[in-house]
């Protein structure tokens, strides 16, 4: 793990064998089961969120974002879910702490006046409260995120 001024903490997790396949196994999948204490979710249990973030705006090329949010903190202090993007790059505002686990793509994420961070299909990282910059997306991406929202 290697945490930098910048704001990004990233971690090198092996690669999934095919994550084309991968994503694709999950995208077929019926797997929301919760109960007390664990949640399991797949892509049929939400409706997806098909326009661009708050604080996120396009500036290069016409990328286009998913997200489908599957699970919400009891006390609303959370949210879990997956994001899909294809390629171009997006100007973000981050105002809360992100945590990421790439299942395909690859971003290079540059902070505003940083340097670039390369992340692949596999690598988890962490994106800080307050991080401004650009998020190039080379190939399209898939993603699992927590964020915590207080």
């Amino acid at each position: 793990m290697t945490g930098r001024p910048d704001g990004i903490v990233a971690v090198a997790v092996p690669q999934p064998p095919s994550p084309p396949t991968l994503a694709c196994t999950i995208l077929e999948r019926e797997c929301r089961v919760a109960n007390n204490k664990v949640t399991k979710f797949g892509l049929k249990a939400a409706k997806p969120i098909e326009t661009d973030l708050d604080g996120w705006k396009k500036v290069e090329g016409n990328p286009t974002m998913k997200t489908w949010i599957e699970y919400t903190a009891d006390d609303e202090s959370s949210i879990s879910g997956w994001w899909g993007a294809t390629p171009g790059t997006y100007h973000a505002t981050y105002v809360a702490p992100e945590f990421v686990h790439m299942i395909q793509g690859e971003i290079v994420i540059t902070p505003d006046g940083g340097k670039p961070v390369t992340v692949k299909a596999g690598d988890a990282f962490t994106v800080e409260k307050d991080f401004v910059g650009t998020w190039k997306i080379e190939k399209e991406v898939f993603k699992h995120f927590t964020i915590k929202l207080k």
